[in-house]
Protein backbone atom coordinates (compact mmCIF):
# COMPACT_ATOMS: atom_id res chain seq x y z
CA UNK A 1 0.00 0.00 0.00
CA UNK A 2 1.31 3.61 -0.88
CA UNK A 3 1.52 6.17 1.49
CA UNK A 4 0.53 10.18 0.98
CA UNK A 5 2.60 12.51 0.27
CA UNK A 6 2.61 15.20 2.98
CA UNK A 7 1.16 18.29 1.98
CA UNK A 8 -0.06 16.95 -1.22
CA UNK A 9 -3.87 16.87 -2.11
CA UNK A 10 -5.57 13.62 -1.58
CA UNK A 11 -7.49 12.41 -4.50
CA UNK A 12 -11.07 10.81 -4.78
CA UNK A 13 -11.17 7.45 -2.70
CA UNK A 14 -13.53 4.53 -4.85
CA UNK A 15 -13.07 6.64 -7.87
CA UNK A 16 -12.07 3.82 -10.45
CA UNK A 17 -8.33 4.78 -11.88
CA UNK A 18 -7.51 2.83 -15.34
CA UNK A 19 -3.71 2.88 -16.44
CA UNK A 20 -2.64 5.86 -19.25
CA UNK A 21 1.04 4.84 -20.73
CA UNK A 22 2.88 6.70 -23.35
CA UNK A 23 6.39 6.82 -24.37
CA UNK A 24 8.26 10.34 -24.63
CA UNK A 25 11.46 11.69 -24.75
CA UNK A 26 13.16 11.59 -21.83
CA UNK A 27 13.53 15.64 -22.15
CA UNK A 28 9.85 15.42 -21.95
CA UNK A 29 9.51 13.19 -18.65
CA UNK A 30 11.72 15.70 -16.91
CA UNK A 31 9.63 18.29 -17.53
CA UNK A 32 6.60 16.90 -17.02
CA UNK A 33 7.53 15.42 -13.26
CA UNK A 34 9.41 18.76 -12.65
CA UNK A 35 5.59 20.26 -13.19
CA UNK A 36 3.74 17.96 -11.38
CA UNK A 37 6.25 18.47 -7.98
CA UNK A 38 6.23 22.14 -8.53
CA UNK A 39 2.57 22.23 -8.49
CA UNK A 40 3.13 19.42 -5.14
CA UNK A 41 0.89 17.15 -7.06
CA UNK A 42 1.55 13.48 -8.40
CA UNK A 43 2.24 12.98 -12.37
CA UNK A 44 -0.89 11.36 -12.39
CA UNK A 45 -2.91 14.21 -11.11
CA UNK A 46 -1.03 16.86 -13.33
CA UNK A 47 -1.72 14.76 -16.68
CA UNK A 48 -5.44 13.93 -15.87
CA UNK A 49 -5.79 18.29 -15.47
CA UNK A 50 -3.61 18.69 -18.63
CA UNK A 51 -6.18 16.57 -20.46
CA UNK A 52 -9.99 17.78 -18.95
CA UNK A 53 -8.90 21.23 -19.41
CA UNK A 54 -7.81 20.85 -22.95
CA UNK A 55 -9.40 23.36 -25.12
CA UNK A 56 -10.93 22.11 -27.77
CA UNK A 57 -12.25 23.22 -31.64
CA UNK A 58 -15.85 22.45 -32.83
CA UNK A 59 -14.06 18.95 -34.31
CA UNK A 60 -13.43 17.81 -30.51
CA UNK A 61 -9.61 18.55 -31.84
CA UNK A 62 -7.00 20.74 -29.58
CA UNK A 63 -6.81 24.84 -30.52
CA UNK A 64 -3.30 24.60 -30.15
CA UNK A 65 -3.01 21.71 -32.87
CA UNK A 66 -1.53 23.04 -36.04
CA UNK A 67 -0.52 19.42 -37.60
CA UNK A 68 -2.44 18.99 -40.18
CA UNK A 69 -4.71 15.56 -39.71
CA UNK A 70 -4.34 12.38 -41.75
CA UNK A 71 -7.47 11.81 -42.49
CA UNK A 72 -8.04 15.44 -43.67
CA UNK A 73 -5.79 15.14 -46.36
CA UNK A 74 -7.37 15.41 -49.71
CA UNK A 75 -4.79 12.76 -51.14
CA UNK A 76 -2.53 9.84 -50.34
CA UNK A 77 0.62 10.32 -48.67
CA UNK A 78 2.32 7.81 -51.52
CA UNK A 79 5.79 8.78 -51.74
CA UNK A 80 6.02 5.39 -54.85
CA UNK A 81 4.00 3.98 -57.31
CA UNK A 82 3.23 0.28 -56.94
Amino acid sequence: MTRAIPGRPRRKRGVPRVPLRTRVEPETLVRVYSVAEALGVSLAAYVEELILNDQLDERGRPVWWDTRVHRDQEELPLTQSA
